[in-house]
């Protein structure tokens, strides 16, 4: 075991991140957080601490956002990249464009109903 994997047992980072793990909601999502690995630079953790901090002020905003209904999606991503088209059960589970990361929408913009949480499925 090298210097940089005792560390991380010294630290007990495995059961930290199972604790993580525990509060996701989905076998990829558990798998995920098991993966975190600390950032080795110090611009990587600026960021990682800004994106957390811009996380917990939304959510001090806007309650938690609600994450019991996502699913995995990666398959049908992954079929599309290649040219592959949404059978019909894929199609209606995905969200609309209009809320996908880098689309103009008012959910993409976090426009919601006054007092609406992001869980909730209300929109303005």
């Amino acid at each position: 075991m090298d210097r940089y994997e005792k560390s991380l047992q010294t630290l007990e980072l495995p059961a930290v991140l199972e604790l993580l793990a525990g509060q996701a909601s989905g076998e990829a999502a558990k798998a995920a957080c098991r993966a975190i690995r600390p950032a080795e630079m110090e611009y990587d953790v600026r960021k990682r601490l800004g994106e957390t901090s811009a996380a917990k002020a939304m959510m001090v905003l806007r309650g938690a956002p609600g994450f019991s209904g996502v699913r995995d999606v990666r398959g049908a991503l992954a079929r599309a990249d290649m040219g592959g088209v949404l059978n019909t059960r894929e199609h209606c589970r995905s969200p609309p464009p209009s809320s996908a990361p880098g689309r103009s929408g008012p959910t993409a913009r976090g426009t919601r109903a006054a007092g609406a949480s992001w869980g909730s499925t209300s929109t303005a």
